[in-house]
């Protein structure tokens, strides 16, 4: 059988690209889909590969359901042949949550979001930095979608403590801590939001100056809740 490489000229992806140049990569290969699933039938890790990169690209394009079923497709293939805690399986479960969401799919994200956040723990350990990492993406999506006490118990997860108190020496527990002051603000909480951020601001001050998004994002969540406590002077 051919290969994408040396396909007709009628289904390659190239030809493809080359007769529409406004389409993304993932347009292109999906619309090589009969090609796609007539090659690799005996190549399942291959073809899971190559679903998952047309997913994420269309992900990033805005084809939403599209990316899900080629991510879910990936998904079944490399839990056929690798099993659902290998590592290549276990990095499709929050892109397939992230395009559940952005298809307006909710039920189905938080479903996919708590999901991946499970097996990651499960897998890895709770205090991985793994999946600490895939808590901070689950409190981020949590809060955008204003469920609050969610997002909550995802930055508190996304936190590594020592001896009961935050290591801001560990980015994702930095990033969580200053994250989560929307969390509190949406609350009303700005004493608790405050103390949040009196505690990451000794690590922020040290902070290479290469280092501007984090600074840039304390500055701007500091900014805010001065203003909402009334303590303006602090500004200046």
């Amino acid at each position: 059988s051919e290969s994408l490489a040396d396909a007709s000229a009628s289904s390659s992806p190239i030809a493809i690209w080359s007769e529409t140049p406004s389409l993304t990569l993932g347009d292109a290969l999906a619309q090589s889909q009969s090609l796609i699933d007539n090659t690799f039938d005996d190549q399942p890790e291959l073809e899971a590969t190559i679903r998952q990169l047309i997913g994420l690209a269309q992900l990033r394009g805005g084809k939403f359901e599209d990316a899900q079923l080629q991510l879910a497709r990936s998904l079944e293939l490399r839990k056929d042949q690798l099993g659902p805690d290998n590592p290549k399986s276990l990095e499709l479960l929050l892109p397939i949550a992230e395009a559940k969401s952005k298809a307006g799919d909710v039920a189905g994200a938080i479903t996919a979001a708590t999901h991946a956040y499970d097996r990651h723990a499960s897998v890895y350990g709770p205090d991985s930095e793994i999946t600490r990492a895939a808590a901070l993406w689950n409190a981020r999506w949590f809060n955008s979608a204003f469920r609050f006490a969610d997002a909550e118990n995802y930055f508190e997860n996304a936190m590594l403590t020592v001896g009961g108190t935050p290591d801001t020496d560990d980015p994702i527990t930095l990033a969580a801590m200053i994250e989560r002051v929307a969390v509190s603000v949406s609350e009303g909480e700005l004493a608790r939001a405050e103390s949040h951020l009196r505690s990451a601001e000794p690590r922020i001050s040290q902070l290479a100056d290469s280092d501007t998004k984090l600074r840039t994002l304390f500055t701007r969540q500091f900014g805010m809740l001065l203003v909402l406590r009334g303590n303006v002077f602090e500004l200046f």
